[in-house]
């Protein structure tokens, strides 16, 4: 199955190819730049360099966030066309999973996700990873909180026998001083190459989902916010 996974939700946004699970290509980059301006040629590029044509795409993924409010829009709205005009599935996958997906080799590990939501608060979700299963399995509802609402352990900060927690995401390198005061070494945090959010965590999760059959209609799918935006936060004041 040849996959094509996007995400602009985040300041680290690109496209990647990926066949039978299996990495073919990525473009992304970690800049502050307007996403609606570069994506689709990022994806015309990716498809060119690896000689393939939108017509042998089997799928579309797509990162709905949370995350950048216009970011995610550009990202939702680019899939839903392409996976339309294109006549294949279409998948959201959560940005938040698509962060914790990938980051076990071997033994099980505890993952928080943390976009950064600004104001010391991120958007955030805390995960097991298990080395074998593309898809982390989410032990925390996806909300906003500051690191103090953080914990690690299992949930008990005081849990002396708990490995240490991998902290990922740009609201992890944000807050990584936070993060390390409260927790010291129960906790590893991603050094900002290996913690930005990657096309291809997108499309690793996007393809298991597919795998089992779930797709979502490009009549439907919508961003996931997790919170109002400013405009309609003012509106409701």
């Amino acid at each position: 199955m040849l996959i094509l996974a996007t995400d602009t939700s985040t300041a680290t946004g690109g496209a990647a190819l990926l066949n039978d699970g299996q990495l073919v290509g990525e473009t992304m980059l970690s800049v502050r730049a307007v996403h609606s301006e570069r994506l689709m040629p990022a994806v015309e590029w990716l498809l060119s360099a690896a000689g393939v044509k939108p017509g042998q795409l089997d799928g579309v993924c797509v990162g709905v966030g949370p995350g950048s409010f216009t970011g995610v829009r550009i990202a939702v709205s680019a899939a839903k066309a392409m996976a339309f005009a294109l006549g294949v599935p279409l998948v959201g996958v959560s940005t938040l999973d698509a962060l914790a997906a990938g980051r076990s080799v071997g033994p099980d590990i505890e993952v928080w996700s943390l976009i950064d939501a600004r104001h010391g608060r991120c958007y955030s979700a805390r995960y097991l990873v298990r080395g074998a299963v593309p898809e982390p399995e989410r032990l925390s509802d996806m909300e906003i909180r500051t690191v103090d609402q953080l914990s690690v352990g299992g949930g008990h900060d005081d849990a002396a026998d708990a490995g240490p927690t991998l902290f990922v995401g740009d609201g992890a390198v944000a807050y990584r001083r936070e993060i390390v005061e409260r927790f010291g070494s129960r906790a590893c945090v991603a050094e900002q190459p290996w913690a930005l959010l990657r096309p291809m965590q997108v499309g690793l999760v996007g393809a298991a989902l597919l795998a089992r059959g779930v797709s979502h209609s490009p009549y439907e799918l919508v961003p996931q916010y997790l919170k109002p935006s400013e405009p309609e936060a003012r509106a409701e004041q």
